[in-house]
């Protein structure tokens, strides 16, 4: 195992349990297809078949991990025995990454196959096992999840094809220029993509730049605007230093002395995982990149509540975690893309005005609202929770396992150090914080802490194309006219937004929690940012505020399918089995309730903008 990374290790001994057999007792059985792998600590064991040899040391049960659907004989003690217990799916993953660790399954593989002279699936030739025959499925279902599948994408093309045309006729026939024509019909087709979910996402972003541009809509430099802007520059070297961050194993380290120094309570460990999301929320500008983060940190916890059935502690800490990740992501500019995608959408004095510590201090008392709801309801669903708490000395095992802090997570220290000192001192250094952060990431490159296959794999180029090509959209609509055509159609919507707040956002949300029910938050987003920011602009109502209202209304969600990082989460905890300890009717009931304190906590904050002279 000396073959694996110190972290790699301490994750795994998080997950590894022991056991201890005596003479004569089985192991396991031949045929069954439970979920560990074990490795021989003392002891000897034998294969139930004529001639065996003792095994005195290395894996059993390796078939698991190289395509077998079950164990391959059955295998008992010759003597006391001590094993270590591990989990299949976690020694597959590591053997698919470590060579040296694949080729110890494959000789363990041998020796029981060979004592059984019931061979596994030779390996191909890329070094890959042949896997099991799978039960076939019915053919008749088949061919109905295909059809159905296939109509969808029939229909999806159909719009996304057609309707820009009618779009485009309607356009030149109610007397608008070529050009707004032309802008409507991509944008109707880039919409068609996205409800339909066509391509992937940014794949829509892109071919609208290449459309605008091939169609003249607007100057070459308007519509590739977004690929020279700030905005774009700042995810990028934020995404660059997160990556150091979770490379380097410095995100795992912060979440063992997390659980270390809080008091072993179902409370804390929920607090824990909020504060942990919270923390990492400007960091990480990206809600899946938290989760892969946090995901790991929540499964411990679960693992050690002994949590049977539908335990309702499981929903509560899901959503602590889900709450960490999410709640707070409009709070600071670096939150998520689609904060970007506003920054970039607004005018360069706006830009100036809510710069990153700007943005945050605008934004916080709708910030102070949800973090102190989020606690009070955790207060309340926690209070009368009893459980034991972590093992101070399995963390303090994992902690000795890691051993002293690395170079690399020295740096990828020093590189968020350095970033907050940055935005601490703007006023002093008159620098725009995307330059402090690019110029942060330039030197880790040049010193060597992020390499080269780390920026290719880990940055989250897709968003990055997808941002830098959608905040054009509002220069381009002052470009061909239509900003002005929305004015005058909807010049009322701005007047009741300065008139009648309250009651326009209570409408918005609402509107919203409809139009999330079946299109992703970043769709939503667009398509209101589109239509409201130029409203507002044109009513003198302060653009950053309607933006943020979007932003923050547009993470509303009621069900699972709805947030990507939701859906990501329970795609961990399907692939460690912790799928089946959860009640999914607790996370909806707790999911209609931070829907309610977003609006409530905006509604909240209308005097705080009101002091700052935004409103």
């Amino acid at each position: 195992m000396q073959m694996l990374g110190t972290e790699e290790r301490a994750r795994l001994l998080a997950r590894t349990g022991t056991h201890t057999l005596e003479a004569g007792e089985v192991l396991c059985e031949a045929h069954t297809s439970p979920t560990e792998v074990y490795l021989l600590a003392s002891g000897s064991l034998v294969v139930d078949a004529p001639s065996s040899e003792p095994i005195r040391s290395g894996f059993v049960g390796a078939e698991l991990t190289i395509g077998a659907r079950a164990y391959q004989a059955r295998v008992r003690a010759l003597e006391p025995s001590r094993i270590f217990v591990l989990p299949a799916e976690d020694m597959t993953m590591l053997s698919s990454q470590h060579a040296g660790l694949k080729t110890l399954m494959y000789e363990a593989q041998h020796r029981i196959s060979a004592t059984t002279s019931t061979r596994a699936s030779a390996p191909d030739a890329a070094g890959n096992p042949a896997p099991e025959s799978a039960p076939v499925a019915s053919t008749a279902a088949r061919k109905a999840g295909g059809s159905s599948a296939f109509l969808r994408q029939m229909v999806g093309w159909l719009c996304a094809i057609v309707l820009p045309l009618i779009v485009w006729q309607t356009c030149i026939g109610s007397g608008l220029g070529k050009e707004a024509g032309y802008f409507l019909g991509v944008v109707t087709s880039a919409v068609a993509m996205w409800i339909f979910a066509l391509v992937p996402p940014f794949v829509p972003a892109l071919y609208s730049v290449l459309a605008c541009i091939l169609l003249d809509v607007a100057p070459a430099s308007t519509i590739l605007a977004g690929f020279s802007s700030t905005g774009f520059y700042m995810l990028l070297s934020i995404f660059a230093i997160g990556t150091l961050m979770v490379v380097s194993g410095l995100t795992y380290r912060i979440s063992l002395h997390i659980m270390k120094r809080v008091p072993p309570t179902a409370l804390w460990y929920s607090i824990s995982l909020f504060v942990y999301g919270l923390i990492l929320t400007p960091i990480i500008p990206s809600q899946l990149g938290r989760t892969t983060i946090i995901a790991p940190f929540l499964s411990t916890l679960i693992e050690t509540t002994g949590a049977k059935g539908r335990d309702p502690l499981v929903a509560h800490y899901i959503a602590a975690a889900l709450a960490g990740i999410g709640l707070t992501a409009s709070i600071f500019l670096t939150g998520q893309p689609a904060n970007l995608i506003v920054y970039g959408l607004l005018d360069g004095q706006t830009q100036f005005a809510f710069g990153w510590m700007q943005w945050l201090i605008a934004a916080a008392a709708t910030g102070a609202c949800l973090t102190g709801l989020y606690l009070a309801y955790a207060l309340i669903q926690f209070r009368k929770i009893k459980r034991p708490g972590l093992s101070r000395d399995l963390i303090d095992g994992q902690l000795r396992t890691l051993g002293p802090m690395s170079g690399a997570e020295r740096m990828a220290l020093a590189g968020i150090a350095l970033v907050v000192v940055g935005i601490l001192t703007t006023s002093f250094h008159k620098v725009e914080i995307a330059w402090v952060t690019v110029a942060i990431m330039v030197a880790l490159l040049l010193l060597g802490s992020i390499q080269r296959d780390d920026i290719n794999k880990r940055i989250d180029w897709t968003t990055l194309i997808l941002i830098a090509s959608v905040v054009a959209w509002v220069p381009m609509m002052k470009v061909t006219g239509l900003d002005t055509l929305i004015s005058r159609s909807f010049s009322w919507v701005g007047i009741y937004m300065k008139t009648e707040l309250p009651l326009f956002i209570l409408a918005l949300g609402a509107t919203i929690t409809i139009l999330r029910l079946a299109l992703p938050a970043n769709v939503v987003g667009i398509l209101l940012f589109s239509i409201f920011l130029p409203l507002a602009d044109q009513a003198g109502f302060s653009t950053w505020l309607i933006g943020f209202i979007i932003l923050s209304l547009s993470e509303i969600y009621i069900f699972p399918y709805q947030a990507p990082y939701n859906i990501q989460m329970e795609n961990h905890l399907t692939s460690t089995g912790q799928d089946r300890l959860y009640d999914s009717k607790r996370l909806i009931h707790f999911n209609l309730v931070i829907s309610l304190f977003r609006i409530v906590a905006i509604l909240v904050a209308i005097p705080f903008w009101k002091y700052l002279n935004i409103l």
